[in-house]
């Protein structure tokens, strides 16, 4: 891994003759691998920050040339060894030419890395673009938390029974606390069921701020899977860890990053189910659940 990065700030100018300029965007580059992070706010914050500034401020303008560079910076990561170290020749010919226009980035300025990758990215937004998490957007999501997530299995579940005409999976979804423990190492559900094995249900939110939690709160998981793997498998428990995935579109990525590390730690003990496949989950549930007693 490289020891050092390559940033540039991408800076919004309203007004040339005040001259007063805004971060809105950093563009990172990792010298050795040539991969490129494009780290910018979410719309509403852009939105809320910047017309706050500028009542005549140009969100759709703006928004549409940072999805532009977003996805030209996923396009093009980890393809560019024919600039030789000559990036800034890469910003002109693939993102902005300097031509006085609103937008600008500025020049490349190097960083050591901090931690790792993605903890050096999450220290860079913090850096030059924290302002836009004093401007939070009026209308404020609903948390997909670890409750969040009981909460919507629970009711898929109870769903599913109705759906069979069955209004009774109290008999079948067990909530109670379960937790195996090895040393300082533990997973636990608030529910469970069986089918021959006793399935915890382990709600894991992974809708957080930064790429830096998503990521290390997938590793301690993965690593804690690992740990007790011996100890579940003594007592047949498997663990169904049910995620939830991050609001903001720009940190996606960091997401299937996490989804990657709990899969490389998948074994006969640990299985992942992803948001999109609670639905069929509910349904396994009501099909193959035995009673508990």
């Amino acid at each position: 891994m490289t020891d050092h990065v390559l940033y540039s700030v991408l800076g919004y100018r309203h007004n040339h003759l005040a001259d007063e300029k805004v971060n809105v965007a950093v563009l990172v580059i990792l010298p050795l691998s040539g991969r490129l992070y494009f780290l910018f706010p979410s719309k509403g914050e852009v939105k809320h920050r910047l017309q706050h500034l500028y009542s005549d401020f140009p969100l759709d303008t703006l928004w549409r040339y940072l999805q532009s560079f977003h996805a030209r910076s996923k396009k093009l990561s980890g393809k560019l060894g024919s600039y030789l170290e000559d990036y800034s020749t890469l910003i002109n010919d693939h993102f902005l030419i300097e031509n006085g226009s609103a937008l600008f980035f500025g020049g490349l300025n190097t960083a050591p890395v901090w931690k790792d990758v993605p903890g050096t990215l999450a220290a860079l937004q913090f850096r030059f673009l924290s302002d836009y998490d004093k401007h939070q957007p009026e209308e404020r999501l609903e948390l997909h938390n670890e409750a969040y997530i009981s909460r919507k299995v629970k009711d898929l579940i109870k769903d599913a029974f109705l759906k069979k005409g069955r209004d009774n999976y109290q008999l079948y979804l067990k909530e109670e606390k379960r937790t195996v423990t090895n040393g300082f190492a533990h997973i636990s559900g608030e529910e469970y069921w069986q089918n021959g094995s006793t399935n915890l249900i382990h709600p894991l939110s992974l809708d957080l701020k930064t790429s830096e939690s998503i990521v290390n709160k997938s590793l301690v998981l993965a690593k804690s899977a690992e740990l007790v793997r011996e100890k579940a498998a003594e007592q047949n428990i498997r663990f169904h860890i049910l995620l939830s995935k991050p609001q903001d579109s720009n940190l996606q990525s960091y997401y299937r990053d996490a989804v990657q590390i709990l899969e490389s730690a998948t074994n006969d003990r640990l299985r992942i189910i992803e948001p999109n496949e609670l639905h069929d989950y509910s349904l396994e549930v009501a099909e193959s659940a035995r009673s508990v007693s």
